[in-house]
């Protein structure tokens, strides 16, 4: 495959899978402060982005077989830590000594939310990897993980305007959490996972 032609089909496939990180991202970035940086948020994407890599590579060469519910399941994650930080926020509010104990993000908290977003695109990645040869998936990787930069800039950009900055000030500790239970909710809606659980 011509190089320009894999640059363009690992762009459409990118951004297919990860328009609604943007808005994460933005929330994300709107929620700095002097222990949640800038570098928390793009390492974390990085991390959880290369994991979702590895499973598309491994399932690619049919060494792991994810079905859509077990996709879905991992809709609990952003559920549980949005839960966890409605709960804190909560806590702080009913007593100010708590505020020190409010859910701080991190790395790898970013990561977990990245891969339960993104489980869906090792269903596209995955067939993309198994059609292509080695020289075609170096270059898909290195489109992925110059987007991912660009995806973090974007998210900054919009994070760091002040009506963004106001908003998600004004919603305080629930803003987070509420993205993190609805992302949750629209990750096991899509997999079908509920409708397997009742049948």
């Amino acid at each position: 495959m011509p190089v320009i032609e894999t640059v363009a089909t690992a762009s459409a496939a990118f951004a297919a899978t990860n328009v609604d990180d943007i808005v994460l991202l933005s929330v994300l970035f709107a929620r700095r402060d002097d222990r949640f940086r800038t570098r928390h948020i793009v390492a974390g994407q990085f991390l959880g982005f290369a994991a979702l890599v590895v499973a598309s590579l491994l399932a690619s060469v049919g060494l792991l077989a994810l079905p859509d519910e077990a996709i879905g399941a991992l809709g609990l994650v952003p559920i549980a830590l949005g839960l966890r930080g409605l709960w804190l926020a909560r806590r702080a509010n009913a007593d100010e000594d708590v505020l020190a104990e409010r859910q701080v993000m991190t790395a790898t908290g970013v990561a977990g939310i990245t891969i339960a977003n993104g489980a869906d695109n090792v269903a596209i990645y995955a067939p993309l990897f198994a059609t292509v040869g080695a020289g075609d998936t170096a270059i898909t990787l290195v489109v992925f993980a110059g987007l991912i930069a660009v995806w973090c800039l974007v998210g900054g950009l919009i994070g760091s305007r002040p009506a963004v900055i106001r908003a998600v000030a004004w919603a305080g500790h629930y803003a987070i959490p509420f993205v993190l239970i609805a992302l949750g909710i629209f990750i096991v809606a899509e997999s079908g996972l509920v409708n397997t659980l009742l049948d």
